[in-house]
């Protein structure tokens, strides 16, 4: 198994944006930022934008820095759809090997499990928020950014104890990619069930 150090360069990063509960104003310091791990594979900005006040701002932002805006409407899972879409498709891209690194932007502890989901994937995982950050999100990652600090030279990085190395699995055999379907059911079972419970009660 390959041994990646958080020094060297990660080769595939996926940036998912949680537009809902992301600040807009230090994209452009974030991306220069995670350039240094190596490859970003993967921009991509989920929310409502029919509804989202700062529409304007990451609709410009969306096309410098060419980040894929995912609509998600306010219909069947109400305010969380962006949340669930954005852990499927991140499950997917894990599961499926397409990435070796995963940076969340949001504040949102929803977030917790899919982080570790990704860890026991040996999948290096970054959050990058700002104070509302709960700490079990902090705790759920291998390296939190202080997005207050991104326009500064050198922002804020807490890199937990456990991450100072994490190992990359080699690519999965053609036959289980194939059983890719199937078994995406099973690993998914748990996150989405949790989700949804999540949504049913902030409904009531």
């Amino acid at each position: 198994m390959q041994t990646i150090n958080t020094q060297n360069n990660l080769k595939n990063i996926a940036v998912l944006f949680d537009a809902d509960n992301a600040n807009p104003q230090h994209i452009g310091s974030l991306l220069k930022y995670l350039q240094q791990y190596g490859n970003i594979h993967t921009r991509r900005a989920y929310a409502n934008w029919r509804k989202l006040k700062t529409f304007d701002q990451w609709n410009e932002l969306a096309l410098t820095f060419n980040i894929d805006q995912r609509q998600l409407a306010s219909t069947r899972f109400g305010k969380n759809a962006a949340d669930i879409k954005l852990v499927v498709e991140g499950m997917d891209m894990v599961f499926t090997q397409q990435v070796n690194c995963v940076c969340i932007v949001s504040d949102d502890s929803d977030y917790s499990e899919f982080l570790l989901y990704c860890r026991s994937h040996n999948v290096f995982t970054i959050v990058a928020g700002g104070k509302k950050a709960s700490l079990n999100l902090v705790k759920s990652c291998d390296e939190f950014i202080d997005e207050r600090t991104l326009p500064n030279e050198h922002p804020t990085v807490h890199i937990n104890s456990f991450a100072n190395e994490t190992t990359i699995a080699p690519p999965a055999p053609k036959e289980e990619i194939q059983r890719r379907p199937r078994e995406m059911k099973k690993l998914d079972k748990k996150i989405l069930k949790k989700l949804r419970t999540r949504v049913k009660r902030k409904k009531i």
